[in-house]
């Protein structure tokens, strides 16, 4: 097995880790602004330091143009992955982030007149089903009821949106590295994002109790190690393996928002999530 593989999949359970042991600070009353925030300051720290001690690679002018545009993005879509996680079980939101390639290939197709593969319609069919089993016990109130579900459950439609955004950021991410490197720039973007997020963080601040300070200490070492373990397999292959293995994080989410909030229908959503995984990953590897 490539070594990619196994730092990949640690990058994968570290990022569902995180979003779990964040997700248990907002219920003992941590507030939803200062959790997404801290956890990403928390994991800036050893980021800033990497970006402060390492060999600086040439920086292009597209450095400055991907943070100027990415940051922004990045911030909306921190506030409503935080939000959506919140008020939506894990199993009915995280999914949801299976749809940001689907979104890259239609505006692709929409805008520049790129082609789709079969592959990449399959992927899309795929998905597009997937979302549909993750409410499937709401067949009973017609065969809509499954599409209905989604609209209102709030978090599963703030993630579609975060999915959105993330097509946006993930060119602007892409254009960074090849600017500078995956590794300078992946440390400086979220130093930067974390700078750009306190003013949303630390808005309405309330202090956490001791035991929600040291869960968010906890989600934002977890992200550290995910992000770590992101940008250096991103370095050993080719970004679309690699962003294929990582979305397992939908699974692990799934599994885990089961086991720490006893979530219900979990057949219908681990299924569900793993018919959106083998989409993304066909949809990923198609346009890779």
């Amino acid at each position: 097995m490539p070594l990619w593989v196994p730092i990949t999949l640690l990058c994968a359970l570290c990022l569902a880790s995180s979003d779990t042991v964040m997700k248990r600070a907002m219920h003992e009353g941590t507030g939803e602004f200062l959790s997404g925030w801290l956890r990403v300051a928390v994991a800036a720290v050893p980021l800033a330091i990497i970006a402060a001690t390492m060999e600086k690679p040439e920086i292009l002018p597209g450095f400055y143009l991907a943070l100027a545009i990415g940051i922004p993005f990045e911030v909306l879509a921190t506030f409503l992955y935080t939000r959506a996680l919140k008020v939506s079980p894990m199993s009915l939101t995280l999914p949801f982030l299976a749809f940001t390639p689907v979104f890259v290939i239609v505006t692709g197709f929409a805008f520049a007149g790129e082609s789709v593969s079969a592959r990449g319609v399959l992927g899309i069919l795929l998905i597009a089903g997937g979302s549909y089993m993750l409410n499937f016990h709401h067949i009973k109130g017609g065969i809509l009821g499954p599409i209905r579900a989604i609209g209102k459950e709030r978090g599963s439609t703030m993630m579609l949106t975060v999915s959105l955004i993330y097509a946006v950021t993930a060119t602007m991410i892409k254009v960074g590295i090849n600017n500078s490197s995956p590794l300078f720039f992946g440390a400086v973007y979220f130093v930067v994002f974390s700078i750009a997020y306190a003013p949303i963080g630390l808005r309405h601040l309330r202090i956490p109790s001791a035991r929600g300070a040291k869960m968010l200490l906890i989600a934002g070492a977890l992200m550290f190690v995910s992000l770590l373990a992101h940008l250096i397999s991103v370095s050993m292959t080719e970004v679309a393996y690699m962003v294929s293995v990582k979305r397992t994080s939908l699974l692990f989410g799934v599994l885990l928002g089961y086991l720490f909030f006893h979530e219900r229908n979990i057949k219908e959503r681990l299924a569900g999530a793993a018919l959106m995984l083998a989409g993304f990953i066909l949809v990923v590897l198609s346009a890779g």
